[in-house]
């Protein structure tokens, strides 16, 4: 029975304690030995509810006192790294670092640091049942995934952004099924495909920042935002840099999609014009449906805005398109190279969350605060690329 309930009745009650004293008023005696018992009962009753109302409204007033204090203190990153640096408490916090801690135990990675944070993280709710939090809902809220997925282009362009993977990960491929023409009586053949697969392990990817304690003093959305940006893109730089490049790989960090791929710029094709038009040709031949889309380096992005077609001497890129494929510009693929893709083959895989550790003293000289973050991940395209290979996800071009 909530407060509202309570109080009527109350109210009902008084009234029923007043029809038995009236009753007895106007006839000018006496309640009668049973009108006192029910006159007690009701007295009983209602000093019954009095207690009920009490501890009711005392409960309420704690919990909007609850919910007020946490919509004066919703997570600040600042505010956790300032204390911390400071050798300060950051218990208020434990709610969110406690996710973040999970989210690494259930990845199977170890983390050094005091403060973890998830890569999207949502408290309890307190709402929907009257002075229970309907009047103050109470909802924090962190999140690391939106950005991240903001801030690469290869999301942006269709790859898959998978998180919170616990262990090696194998990705299944599956090369189609083939069918054949034979005679009436004539036995089939085994027309299933062959099943392979690509395995995902995590790779640690750290950096640091140093941040100034004067900007840790800053208590606003805004300053929050800034070093939340700036800790994603010291993380993602350097992820998409790695993938779009042509590093080999091993068990330290992942294979760039230009490592061993032989690119079209070798064919004998005398224009740039010609050069797209194969990459769309190769892809298509591939039979692996597909939205693709180019990925290319501000240098490739030029050379095609100043390159006519075949039969027009419009430029190729004259709005947002490529022949009618989308294209994302990134600085960190190759000078004058240009990848299409079916970007959705591509899986770009992460464990737990971001191990984030607050040094205060190696430019403590400067007045700064250096940030050391740990993080896990892998990339790898389902169908790697082979030269012109028909199972090939993705085709690269040198426009030089």
């Amino acid at each position: 029975m909530d407060l509202n309930e309570l109080i009527e009745k109350r109210k009902i009650k008084l009234e029923e304690l007043e029809s038995v004293f009236n009753s007895a008023k106007i006839e000018q005696r006496k309640l009668s030995t049973i009108e006192n018992k029910v006159f007690n009962q009701i007295k009983d009753e209602i000093t019954d509810l009095d207690k009920e109302i009490e501890e009711k409204r005392s409960k309420n007033n704690k919990i909007n006192k609850i919910n007020k204090r946490n919509m004066e203190n919703k997570f600040r990153l600042t505010k956790v790294i300032e204390a911390r640096a400071n050798g300060r408490s950051i218990e208020e916090f434990a709610d969110i670092i406690e996710a973040g801690k999970n989210e690494m135990k259930r990845s199977g990675q170890n983390y050094t640091g005091e403060i973890v944070l998830p890569m999207e993280y949502r408290g309890d709710i307190l709402a929907g049942t009257q002075y229970a939090g309907q009047e103050i809902v109470t909802e924090d809220k962190f999140s690391l995934l939106g950005p991240l997925r903001d801030r690469l282009i290869l999301a942006q362009a269709g790859a898959n952004l998978i998180t919170g993977l616990v262990g090696d990960v194998s990705i299944p491929i599956y090369a189609g099924t083939s069918a054949v023409w034979k005679g009436e009586v004539v036995a089939a053949d085994d027309g299933a495909g062959a099943f392979s697969e690509v395995t995902l392990s995590p790779k640690r990817l750290t950096t640091y920042i140093d941040v100034s304690k004067q900007f840790l003093a800053q208590d606003s959305i805004s300053a929050d935002q800034l070093l939340m940006s700036d800790m994603i893109a010291a993380v993602t730089d350097k992820l998409q840099a790695t993938i779009l490049g042509s590093v080999s790989g091993n068990t330290t960090y992942p294979a760039g999609i230009l490592y061993g791929v032989t690119d079209i710029s070798g064919a004998t094709i005398d224009s740039r014009w010609k050069k797209i038009v194969t990459m769309e040709q190769v892809l298509a031949e591939s039979k692996i449906p597909g939205n693709y889309s180019f990925i290319c380096a501000p240098s490739a992005v030029a050379a095609l805005k100043t390159t006519s077609g075949a039969t027009s001497s419009t430029p190729i890129i004259v709005t947002t398109d490529i022949m009618g494929y989308t294209y994302y510009t990134s600085n960190d693929i190759a000078s004058n190279h240009i990848v299409l893709a079916n970007w959705s083959d591509m899986i770009i895989g992460q464990w737990g969350g971001f191990d984030l550790i607050v040094d205060p003293y190696t430019v403590a000289q400067y007045g700064k605060v250096r940030l050391v973050i740990n993080t896990y991940w892998d990339a790898k395209f389902r169908r790697a690329a082979s030269g012109w290979a028909p199972s090939a996800s993705y085709c690269v071009a040198d426009l030089t």
